[in-house]
């Protein structure tokens, strides 16, 4: 029997995803793998919040992606997670990939993460750095003390 592909689309968050993007996030936090995000705190950053829908399910959020601009140039993906059911649905590569572009649209030069799957933003152009090199300066010092503080996550960057 042959599977379809399923439809994933990408949209940006409204205030009736938080509800989803919060039990996605925390299903991640939960098992250390990511932040916890209160729902209050996704609300207020809600603008810098993109997910990933199931067109196939009435457009069920399985996925979300934030992009936060630390100066005219430099900007962090964070709080990228999806459904472990919808693993393997390309959401992922969506999400990260919108907003790589929503990077580019507002002229950043070099897009930050920090990361527990290296391999999957290095097949997007993501090249490992080590957050204690002093030509990372600019980079916020929350970013830079997450690194540490999360010895087992790697910071990763791509140059726009």
């Amino acid at each position: 029997m042959l599977k379809t592909p399923s439809l994933v689309a990408v949209r940006p968050a409204r205030a009736e995803d938080v509800g989803s993007m919060a039990r996605i996030i925390d299903d991640y936090a939960r098992r250390r793998a990511m932040l916890a995000r209160r729902e209050n705190d996704l609300l207020r950053s809600l603008d810098d919040f993109v997910v990933a829908c199931r067109e196939t399910e009435a457009g069920r959020v399985i996925g979300c992606g934030a992009l936060t601009l630390y100066s005219t140039r430099i900007a962090e993906i964070r709080s990228v997670a999806v459904d472990p059911a919808h693993s393997r649905s390309g959401a992922g590569r969506k999400i990260v990939q919108a907003l790589v572009d929503r990077a580019k649209s507002i002229e950043a030069r070099r897009v930050y993460l920090l990361t527990l799957v290296p391999e999957f933003f290095a097949k997007m152009g993501f090249e490992i750095v080590d957050s204690d090199n002093t030509s990372l300066s600019y980079l916020s010092e929350a970013v830079l003390d997450q690194s540490r503080t999360f010895a087992n996550k790697a910071l990763m960057m791509r140059d726009l």
